[in-house]
């Protein structure tokens, strides 16, 4: 990327902040540095008991990464 076309984006950028966000750049967050909150591959090896549920029986994974909760009726 040449100099000129650097700044033309830099100033197209700026303008699009201005029209859409009201013209402050709170923070600008590059790819690498975001994290995951999601484990995709997590295999629920262990699971616990959700004692605050109160119409399930319900379980979750203990990964911290992982979302995961099962949900089971009671009646079962």
């Amino acid at each position: 990327m040449t100099k000129s076309s650097s700044k033309e984006q830099d100033a197209e950028l700026a303008s699009r902040v201005d029209k859409v966000h009201g013209g402050e750049i709170v923070e600008a967050v590059s790819a690498q540095d975001l994290e995951s909150f999601n484990d995709a591959d997590c295999k629920h090896l262990e699971l616990i008991r959700d004692e605050t549920e109160e119409d399930f029986n319900a379980f979750m994974c203990v990964n911290p990464l992982c979302n995961e909760v099962m949900l089971y009726d009671k009646s079962e």
